[in-house]
């Protein structure tokens, strides 16, 4: 920031992901504190200064005034934090690692299939959905499973469960199954993968453009 004990310390990404919490609520449990792969702060800390300067250019519309700007890594990582920094802050309870799991919702993760993996995220008004999807209404109404603390309390029974589902069949047959039910889930794509995507083609994320030393290159962007 601007001031304060750090003001004269130097700013990068992974500090800012140690200092800001990131990287001890990411990872498997056990395994030790793991960096985002991509530079959150960085980026939220970017965001953050264009919706200020947004906001001062408002202001100069209605007041003639200027504005101060100014953006933190280190503030932007904590308010990225979102619902890990709420179970601190309003429940006193310290979050860790959860790996692939969701941290609070069950059975939100990744899941291994025939060939490959895929990520299934019901939300707690759809377990009993999720559970006639999957073939799995045997245990819908199941004390263990019935509520979202049972499902929190009984994460690994239950994701054993469904596991055992899962790798009977191909991800797309899943995703397929899933989807027509109305049940959020997904590929996990590799970076190619991911913008070879129908939808990701579609909206046109990767544009063209010309660079002086590449040629013709391919970035993320927006079609104008």
């Amino acid at each position: 920031g601007q001031d304060g004990p750090y003001v004269d310390r130097p700013g990068v990404d992974q500090i800012a992901q140690g200092m800001g919490g990131l990287m001890s609520v990411t990872g498997e449990p056990g395994q030790g504190p793991m960096r985002v792969g991509i530079p959150v702060a960085d980026l939220s800390a970017g965001l953050f200064a264009a919706l200020g300067t947004m906001v001062a250019l408002l202001e100069r519309e209605s007041s003639g005034e200027g504005q101060w700007v100014q953006s933190s890594l280190l503030q932007a990582q904590l308010f990225m934090l979102d619902l890990q920094a709420a179970r601190w802050l309003i429940g006193g309870e310290v979050p860790g690692q959860a790996g692939n799991n969701h941290p609070t919702g069950v059975p939100t993760g990744r899941f291994k299939t025939r060939d490959g993996y895929i990520n299934v995220a019901p939300t707690p008004p759809m377990w009993r959905r999720f559970c006639t999807a999957m073939g799995l209404e045997d245990i819908q109404d199941d004390p263990d499973f019935a509520t979202p603390r049972a499902r929190v309390q009984n994460r690994d029974r239950l994701n054993a469960i469904i596991e055992e589902l899962t790798v009977k069949e191909e991800g797309a047959s899943w995703i397929d199954r899933l989807n027509a039910a109305g049940i959020p889930c997904g590929p996990i794509n590799t970076i190619d993968q991911a913008f070879e995507d129908p939808q990701v083609r579609h909206l046109g994320v990767a544009q063209q453009v010309d660079s002086p030393t590449l040629g013709k290159i391919s970035v993320v962007g927006q079609p104008v």
